[in-house]
């Protein structure tokens, strides 16, 4: 990874299989870096800004008008008079696969919102976990688009090629998939 200063922080496989760390990079807000992937001989750039995301102010839990269905909500307030766009990760003990949604600030710019969790089989010490993200406009429609072609089951057809913002810098045709952010 590259910051625009042209500082170069090394990713290396750490002890656990496809994780990559590195310990001396301190990133920072608004700054654009770029990530280069060598990869059986070829080369891949991506290049992206790292946005700030609001911290939660609280969190609570509520019941519904539907029996058992409870519903946990994790307060935010937007920064006023800018646009952000976000990707919200939901996550709960009670289940396997983790939630992601995409929106941006449009009906509530500068305000308080929540992001909603709703279980039906929460037991006593179970847990919900919400992290949220700043992204980019380009990487929120780049999720909203892989988000919503995926929601059709696990052997739903996706409609189409959705490329991300990596180059293959040595063959353009074997372009690769994913985004970095």
């Amino acid at each position: 990874v590259m910051d625009t200063e042209g500082n170069i922080f090394l990713f290396e496989e750490g002890e656990t299989l496809g994780l990559y760390e590195c310990f001396n990079f301190q990133p920072q807000l608004l700054v654009e870096y770029e990530l280069e992937v060598e990869y059986n001989n070829e080369i891949y750039i991506g290049t992206e800004i790292l946005y700030p995301t609001p911290e939660f102010d609280y969190t609570e839990q509520r019941l519904t008008a539907f029996e058992d269905l409870i519903e946990v909500r994790a307060y935010f307030t937007d920064p006023e008079d800018e646009e952000n766009f976000y990707l919200l990760e939901e996550n709960s003990s009670a289940t396997i696969v983790p939630g992601y949604h995409t929106f941006n600030d449009n009906f509530f710019n500068g305000e308080q919102n929540y992001a909603s969790h709703f279980d039906d089989v929460l037991a006593v010490g179970d847990f919900v976990t919400f992290q949220l993200f700043g992204v980019s406009g380009q990487h929120h429609n780049y999720l909203f688009k892989l988000i919503t072609s995926t929601q059709g089951g696990p052997f739903q057809t996706v409609p189409g090629v959705l490329k991300g913002n990596m180059v293959n810098m040595t063959n353009p045709q074997n372009y690769p998939m994913g985004y970095f952010s």
